[in-house]
Parts: C-alpha cells; structure tokens; sequence
C-alpha cells in the first residue's frame, strides 16, 4: 500500500511539473492614490496633488481597452483618461469597448444604441450614425437603418448602400 501511494504521488508530482503557464503580465499602472469623496472618485499622486478631481463613479484599471488609457464612469456615461492624467475623452457613451477585428487603434463606442469607433486620440474615425455592429468579418460591416457601410481595417470604405 505505502509503494502504491508513494508511485501515485511520485506519477501525479510528475504531471505537476509537466504543465506549461503562461506568466501573467500586469500592466503597469500610474503611481496614483485613488480618493474618494463625498462627490466621487479621483486620483491624486504621491506629493498630494490631485491628478483626477474627485467626482467620477468608477475609475477602471489601465490596460482593459489599452495600455495607455483607462475608462473613467460619470452619471453612467463613459469616457477615457491618459496614463499622464489628462481627459482623452469626458464622459459621453454608453459603452466602450475594444474594436476587435477592426483596427487595433480604435475603440467601439456606442450611445443612445447607435454605434461608432474613435481613434486612441479620442477623434471619431467612424460617426455613432450605426444601429447594428455585425460581428467582425473580412470585410468588416456595419448597418444604418437599411443601409450597409463595409470598410478595411485602414477605415477605406469598401461598399456603401
């Protein structure tokens, strides 16, 4: 019994070993001190100077959509901050979201269920003009009402109809 249990500990220490990990890779965050207020949340950096007034209901980590930026939540309406403490975007969509299978440079933004992209900068490269946001395909494609509006990943429209 004891060779039996010593082999299975011995056989199960071995796959053990055997399993590959991947390292986990934490983005770096700011050296900033999250406050809270009567009025919201906020950053202030470690001399006590405010970064980011507090008056925000939720700041995000960096690196949810980008490395560089982190979603700031005001009055449920989304908008971006830039790892140096400047508003890319006040608080104005719905949603926020990677623009996965466009172009890595953009970010999904939607309000008031119509849909659009902006640039990393902020700059809308695609108007919220959009009801439907088909899944990524080659070509991508989205639908305004009846019409169809396909587009590359380097925003050249293919087809609009």
């Amino acid at each position: 019994m004891k060779k039996m249990l010593t082999l299975c500990l011995f056989a199960v220490s071995l796959y053990a070993q055997a399993q590959v990990t991947q390292p986990f890779t934490a983005t770096p965050q700011p050296k900033w001190i999250k406050t809270y207020a009567p009025l919201g949340m906020g950053y202030i950096d470690t001399n006590g100077s405010v970064v980011l007034n507090p008056e925000y209901d939720e700041l995000h980590p960096f690196g949810e959509l980008n490395p560089e930026l982190a979603i700031i939540v005001q009055d449920d309406q989304m908008g971006l901050i830039g790892f140096d403490g400047v508003i890319v975007v006040a608080p104005k969509y719905d949603c926020i979201t990677k623009a996965t299978g466009f172009n890595p440079n953009w970010l999904m933004v939607s309000s008031g269920g119509q849909f659009g992209f902006i640039d990393l900068d902020g700059n809308e490269v695609v108007p919220l003009v959009y009801d439907e946001f088909v899944a990524p395909t080659k070509p991508a494609t989205l639908i305004q009402g009846s019409g169809i509006l396909q587009f590359d990943t380097n925003k050249n429209i293919i087809r609009f109809n």
